[in-house]
């Protein structure tokens, strides 16, 4: 069975399913060999730390994408942001002082999140967060509403990332 299992986890790393796309990052072709002494590589006490949260769902799977997205299901949104609220509290609780200054949601598509799911994600990273913290996220067109721009202004939004790949329809 182990075998069968590695030799599957094989295929998939050496022929991507989505040309130009890669189940990793960076790439394996990306990692070179460290020195001995890799202390100068961590951040500098000043640097800006942000919280990235990914939403991998979109309302259908484009043939142009090569980002790692899947098409919604309302279950799989909810059982979502149910593991990230639990992923955000276990992490709070192993690192309580982590100085996270700005918030970014991407995806995926974010704003299918409705306002309740919003506010439970914002709920649990107020642990690693402050109020001030910048908010950016990333949608399309046809995928917001007022209802969550009012929500995500008052949260602190201050960048809306729109993707347009037509201006056809």
């Amino acid at each position: 069975m182990t075998n069968i299992l590695e030799d599957k986890v094989r295929q998939i790393l050496e022929k991507p399913s989505y040309p130009g796309y890669y189940p990793e990052y960076p790439l394996r072709t990306g990692f070179i060999p460290l020195p001995a002494d890799t202390t100068h590589l961590a951040l500098p006490p000043r640097a800006r730390k942000e919280l990235y949260l990914h939403v991998p769902f979109c309302p259908s799977k484009c043939s142009y994408c090569s980002l790692y997205s899947i098409p919604l299901g309302k279950q799989e949104l909810q059982q979502y942001v149910n593991a990230l609220c639990k992923e955000i509290s276990s992490f709070a609780k192993e690192s309580p002082k982590f100085p996270c200054e700005a918030i970014s949601f991407g995806g995926g598509t974010p704003t299918l999140l409705n306002v309740p799911q919003l506010d439970r994600l914002f709920s649990a990273i107020s642990e690693l967060t402050s109020e001030s913290s910048p908010v950016s996220i990333e949608t399309t067109p046809n995928q917001i509403d007022k209802e969550a721009i009012r929500f995500l202004v008052g949260r602190g939004l201050m960048r809306v990332s729109i993707g347009i790949q037509s201006f056809d329809r």
